[in-house]
């Protein structure tokens, strides 16, 4: 479901995964609007975005681009999807920011072994994936008074190539 009250889709029951045919869709919908209705009845909407699932990535991560009141603009790496809460596992760089220090930031993570393929598993090319959330940095900085925060959890992250799963970007309040 989609609405502007619901940040955090997961928690209100507003997310969905794995449905096989429309019959099973029409019932997610139903349960979800009775889900979202308990949750926060004002969220309650009838936009509904539906998607391919994504195959399984190697690695969740969570990034979020923000303005620090006190540090300037920040770059928070960590293990994203579920794991955010469970391990606690983040780093923040300063921006601006060079890929190689995205590169140390992502290796210094826990899901950092994952990411050089732990145990047999595919490694992932780290060195792109810092090259795509450096061109995020960027963008963040260049649009730097019109976007307040980017989050983006979970960020899948494949063999050689990176998918936004689920964004938030929020706009300054206007003054």
């Amino acid at each position: 479901m989609i609405s502007p009250r619901l940040a955090h889709k997961t928690e209100a029951g507003a997310v969905v995964l794995n449905l096989k045919d429309g019959n099973s869709l029409k019932l997610a919908a139903a349960k979800m609007k009775s889900d979202v209705t308990a949750y926060d009845a004002r969220a309650v909407s009838e936009l509904f975005l539906v998607e391919a699932m994504s195959p399984k990535p190697l690695v969740e991560l969570i990034i979020n681009i923000r303005q620090d009141p006190q540090f300037g603009a920040a770059l928070v790496l960590g293990s994203g999807g579920i794991l955010v809460e469970l391990l606690a596992d983040s780093t923040t760089l300063l921006l601006p920011t060079r890929p190689v220090e995205i590169i140390r930031a992502l290796k210094s993570l826990r899901v950092g072994r994952l990411l050089e393929g732990f145990r047999g598993r595919p490694a992932a090319d780290i060195a792109k994936v810092a090259a795509e959330i450096y061109k995020l940095s960027i963008t963040y900085q260049e649009n730097i008074k019109t976007i307040a925060e980017i989050e983006i959890n979970p960020l899948f992250v494949y063999r050689a190539e990176v998918s936004a799963i689920d964004v938030l970007i929020q706009v300054p309040n206007e003054k």
